[in-house]
């Protein structure tokens, strides 16, 4: 079972942008820390920390999953657990 050809044409649009950006890509490294910093301030109690943290985990491997070893898919993971931690 393939993913649709709708579905297929935006990824591969999004890993080729992504391929031609690369060396930029390090720039959105201070925007995970910053949600980072936000969560901090933002979540009231340890129980909206653990569940904002397996949130971002799971989209951290739903992107994993689904990105297939994509460059799109690492970036995906990568902001999730920078963003948790």
């Amino acid at each position: 079972m393939g993913v649709p050809p709708w579905m297929a044409e935006p990824g591969r649009a999004i890993e080729r942008w992504l391929e031609a950006e690369r060396d930029q890509l390090i720039t959105w490294l201070p925007v995970g820390l910053g949600g980072g910093i936000a969560l901090w301030f933002v979540l009231p109690d340890p129980a909206a920390w653990g569940t904002a943290i397996l949130v971002l985990v799971a989209g951290g491997l739903a992107g994993l999953a689904a990105g297939r070893g994509g460059r799109a898919a690492r970036m995906l993971a990568i902001g999730d657990c920078r963003a948790s931690g």
